[in-house]
């Protein structure tokens, strides 16, 4: 696994549930094809990626709640293999491609647990511009690849990529 999700380091974070603490009671079942059968391996990728995002804040730092992540089969490409539930960001509901991601991390010769931890953090900015009512651009749109890229392989939030991205005329809620 990549730098930022050392799954040795990490210890002791529920996966797969929306957290009691959330201000929705969505399930992604009522949208999504859950794959509700997780392989061992797929379990240790979804829980190293949210032990780290635990680990470094991610959540806190992107003024969102604590997200939870469901697998989901999805047909496409890059960003078309995870998703954020549109309305979640009290509890962001991520959906990741785990077997999209494997093919997507093999042509950028790269490990399954760093694409998944870069395309959950790409999720996470979804949240971000959710919560913080950001506009979309392409700006943005790069800042927050940036950010997840960076997140993924070093750990580091780096929020402020985003922030500078986003247009002056956002209003911010938090």
């Amino acid at each position: 696994m990549g730098k930022g999700v050392n799954k040795d380091a990490l210890e002791g974070l529920d996966s797969g549930a929306v957290p009691e603490e959330s201000m929705h009671d969505y399930d992604p079942s009522w949208d999504f094809e859950v794959q509700e059968r997780r392989t061992p391996a797929d379990q240790r990728i979804l829980e190293a990626v949210l032990r780290a995002s635990e680990r470094t804040g991610l959540a806190t730092t992107l003024g969102v709640g604590r997200p939870s992540i469901f697998l989901v089969e999805m047909d496409g490409l890059g960003p078309d293999l995870s998703l954020f539930c549109e309305g979640t960001h009290a509890a962001p509901v991520i959906g990741l491609d785990l077997d999209g991601l494997r093919v997507w991390a093999s042509a950028r010769r790269t490990d399954i647990g760093t694409m998944a931890a870069e395309h959950f953090a790409l999720c996470m900015t979804a949240a971000w511009r959710e919560a913080s009512e950001a506009e979309p651009s392409p700006e943005l749109t790069s800042a927050a690849y940036a950010f997840a890229e960076g997140w993924a392989t070093t750990g580091r939030v780096e929020a402020h990529l985003l922030s500078a991205a986003a247009s002056p005329t956002s209003a911010r809620r938090r």
